[in-house]
């Protein structure tokens, strides 16, 4: 009995020893393969938020191409009533030839249903310019 007895503290430390000899080869390897999984994961979110941005971005080029056809077509049909339209930033000029009349609209954001609901120009500040003589 003596002898197991004195044995046994050999035995905690030869197990102690065993399981840090482990956890130095072992623990970096799992810690490794988390790491791969979780870089493989960021990859694919990012890859997937790279997808999103290009599909929005041809979206938008494509709705401004839309905006750039309707601006010409709206354009035209002033011209043929004798109004002439400027846009320069966040102004537009609209010019009636029949009326020597300048009005200057300052376009502010306006949520899209409001914007087709009002078409009586509510959601503009104007103002008119006499031009001099």
């Amino acid at each position: 009995m003596s002898d197991i007895a004195s044995f046994l503290p050999y035995l905690t430390g030869a197990l102690g020893l065993a399981l840090t000899i482990f956890a130095l080869f072992a623990l970096p390897r799992i810690a490794a393969r988390q790491l791969s999984e979780i870089q493989t994961k960021v990859i694919e979110a990012q890859k997937n938020q790279l997808e999103t941005m290009e599909e929005r971005i041809a979206q938008l080029e494509r709705e401004e191409e839309r905006d750039k056809r309707v601006l010409a077509t709206i354009r035209y049909a002033l011209k043929q009533r004798g109004l002439f339209i400027r846009v320069n930033g966040d102004y537009i000029t609209l010019v009636d030839r029949g009326r020597e009349k300048i009005v200057q609209l300052r376009a502010e954001g306006v949520p899209q249903d409001q914007e087709e609901e009002e078409d009586n120009g509510d959601t503009a500040k104007q103002q008119t310019i006499q031009p001099k003589k």
